[in-house]
């Protein structure tokens, strides 16, 4: 999966979701509709938030609340790529920086291997 999008808008939808879900740990990234919807992990549906963006297919990752939040504050005003590949892990790419973490799979909970770029 590969998301296109810009990093203020990512940004701001991210910090609204923990300004309301502060006591989640990880955040489920999907991509539908031609949208990239942040949500609850374990399946709660009842607080989402979408933004309109380029994907290359549909699909899902969790992530860290925590590590995502402080690698987003990092990057450049610019647009960003995240790329998920099938073992889950996760690259930021924007304005030049790359940042690689682990994701898993929202339905086997199923993490990431560990490996250096």
């Amino acid at each position: 999966m590969k998301i296109r999008c810009s990093k203020k808008v990512f940004e701001r939808t991210l910090t609204a979701f923990k300004d309301t879900h502060s006591s989640y740990e990880d955040i489920l990234i999907t991509t539908n509709d031609g949208k990239v919807i942040l949500g609850p992990t374990g399946g709660a549906q009842s607080y989402q938030l979408s933004f309109m963006c380029e994907y290359d297919e549909q699909g899902s990752v969790e992530i860290d609340l925590t590590i995502l939040s402080q690698i987003v504050e990092q990057l450049p005003d610019d647009d960003m790529t995240i790329e998920v590949t099938p073992d889950y892990r996760v690259r930021l790419l924007c304005g030049g920086k790359k940042y690689c973490c682990l994701g898993k799979s929202h339905i086997t909970k199923k993490r990431g291997v560990l490996w250096a770029h």
